[in-house]
């Protein structure tokens, strides 16, 4: 079967120089879940610092939602963060669901 990589929509965080935010948000893999683990991810943007990171990725049981979670690295200018949660499966992996984004 063929694996097809799913992204969520994006959300764009503002910064300022030397923030650390801390991301999370929750993920729920159905019963049936079967692709890859589900991953918060960040976007490369080198005007602030940041390359393509994996950080955090789901390790919980299938049909419990989960809390992933992470802290930034100090960003090094004022400029935009973006994250987002991706998967990958066949389309008969079951799905996902993602709620509750919270930037603190």
């Amino acid at each position: 079967s063929t694996n097809t990589k799913l992204r969520s929509g994006s959300k764009l965080i503002p910064l300022n120089y030397g923030n650390t935010p801390t991301i999370s948000v929750y993920v729920l893999k159905s019963s049936s879940y079967s692709g890859a683990a589900p991953r918060l991810m960040m976007k490369q943007n080198n005007a602030i610092g940041y390359s393509d990171t994996v950080l955090a990725t789901s390790v919980g049981v299938n049909g419990t939602w989960e809390k992933l979670s992470a802290t930034l690295p100090a960003a090094t200018d004022a400029g935009i963060v973006e994250v987002y949660v991706d998967c990958s499966g066949s389309s008969n992996s079951g799905f996902i669901n993602i709620d509750n984004w919270n930037i603190s």
